[in-house]
């Protein structure tokens, strides 16, 4: 950052109703700086903001003429401050312009934090709310994207030595970010209209990353899927070693596949038991418990076991963390319950994040019924309707809601005829799917029915407002339907 700011810089936020910005935000608040924000709507994030004294203005975006800092994504394009002529701005009047993650990096330098970057294409809110549970006992300090539990807006500023970031790769934001720890969880292909297709693009980028944070980092903490797939572009952590940096790579796995043997346990409904162990112990392995359901959670977990032991904290430190670990919202979130019904909502939007959650509900309710809503659109870039029919397929039945917004006929990336066209691939993979114009077309179970029930919405937050009209209508509805035909037998 050009400039550091003084402890009573008043700074603007400029879109402080999303879920990057807010936690920023919120660390400002907690900081003592005087916070300014705007957004074209108000939300629950706004709401909270303004109750710990930030000032928010819905409807326009002006910079108030005595900010000295604006804190904005890239693509927002920023007004002139208020106040000033037209032409130049005088060099005195301009407010530093900076982006989510690197004011995030100054104020958890300023209060000496040494942080923990959460990296990867996917899981990245769900596993950094994990790593903040684990590392609980030093009274941690987090930002993270997405409304966790225990914070105000995804952020918290606490007094440990602390700090754990969710790094968002999304056009190079986490360049901003000088971690003592990385923890990368995965590299899928995701962001194309950044990276382009495929993973080459993100691991190019993350190469870019270790390297510039080398001065910084202390250890590596990777996934060996991740680990693998650097090495197909031969970006491998290796490279490290050619910068005498002495940065320790910890690669997590299945038995045989890394330096930590990792394998879950034990899974019941509502605790994941797993292993973790490496290669030479003599000591057996170290059993851990988190009380979440499906793989990829225990994924995390294990990985930000090993995070806290870099960070020099004891075992029995770290069971307790984790057994205060939850989900943030919109991470299959049960949103309902009755006999015979569960509802979900969850922001799976990428093939991959639908898997893992579907997995996890089979866990947490085995022998029931799982249909799946989902909203799979994104404005930017068109879907690999493959890969969402072979990960949806594993739902009983799957409602597809319309392309609506993302159609290229509306601006968006997406083909107009893609909720069709995935029913059929769905169909052609053995799975049972429809495409409905409008949520009422969706069929609420029948709570006497022989087998329980479990739905789930997932998509964007764009697409929430959709759903919870689907929650409700399920809830209200449900008792008074007939069993829906599609629903007849189990997979």
């Amino acid at each position: 950052m050009p400039t550091r700011l003084t402890s009573r810089a008043k700074v603007h936020f400029s879109g402080v109703a999303g879920k990057g910005i807010a936690p920023a935000a919120s660390l400002a608040l907690q900081s003592g700086y005087e916070v300014t924000g705007d957004d074209l709507v108000d939300n629950h994030r706004t709401e909270l903001l303004r109750a710990h004294g930030a000032t928010i203005v819905a409807g326009s975006n002006q910079i108030p003429d005595q900010a000295d800092a604006v804190v904005a994504s890239t693509t927002v394009e920023l007004p002139r401050p208020a106040g000033t002529a037209p032409g130049p701005t005088a060099p005195g009047r301009q407010p530093i312009r900076l982006q989510r993650l690197e004011f995030v990096q100054h104020v958890f330098e300023r209060f000496g934090k040494d942080q923990v970057a959460v990296i990867g294409s996917v899981g990245k809110s769900s596993a950094a709310a994990i790593t903040t549970a684990v590392f609980a006992p030093t009274t941690p300090s987090c930002y993270i994207g997405a409304d966790v539990d225990d914070t105000l807006c995804g952020a918290r500023l606490g007094t440990g030595p602390w700090a754990i970031t969710e790094a968002c790769e999304y056009q190079d934001a986490y360049l901003a970010l000088s971690p003592k720890i990385a923890m990368i969880l995965n590299i899928a292909p995701n962001h194309e209209d950044h990276f382009g297709p495929g993973t080459e693009g993100f691991a190019v980028s993350l190469r870019v990353f270790l390297t510039e944070v080398v001065e910084s980092l202390d250890h590596i903490v990777i996934s060996a899927s991740a680990a693998a797939e650097l090495a197909k572009y031969t970006l491998g952590t290796a490279f490290l070693k050619h910068h005498g940096s002495g940065v320790s790579t910890q690669v997590i796995g299945s038995p045989g596949e890394a330096y930590w043997q990792f394998s879950v346990e034990n899974a019941t409904p509502e605790v994941t038991r797993f292993a973790l162990s490496h290669t030479g112990a003599t000591t057996g392995r170290d059993v851990f418990e988190v009380p979440l359901a499906g793989n990829h959670a225990a994924t995390a977990a294990a990985m930000a076991v090993v995070a806290a032991r870099c960070a020099g904290m004891s075992d029995s430190d770290i069971r307790a963390g984790l057994a205060t670990a939850r989900l943030p919202q919109r991470r299959m979130t049960r949103v309902h319950s009755e006999p015979g019904l569960s509802v979900y909502d969850d922001n799976a939007r990428l093939p991959v994040q639908l898997e893992s959650l579907l997995e996890a509900l089979r866990q947490r309710h085995p022998r029931q019924l799982i249909t799946a809503v989902i909203s799979p659109w994104g404005r930017r870039n068109r879907r690999d309707l493959q890969s969402w029919a072979t990960a949806a397929a594993q739902a009983d039945f799957v409602y597809i809601l319309p392309v609506a917004g993302a159609s290229t006929l509306c601006g968006g990336a997406e083909h107009p005829a893609a909720a069709v066209d995935l029913v059929d691939l769905i169909h052609a993979q053995g799975g049972s799917a429809q495409a409905v114009s409008n949520p009422d077309e969706i069929v609420a179970p029948a709570l006497s029915s022989a087998a329980p029930q479990v739905y789930v919405t997932a998509g964007y937050d764009s697409s929430h407002h959709v759903f919870v009209q689907i929650h409700r209508r399920l809830q209200t509805t449900a008792s008074r339907q007939c069993p829906p035909q599609h629903h007849a037998g189990s997979r």
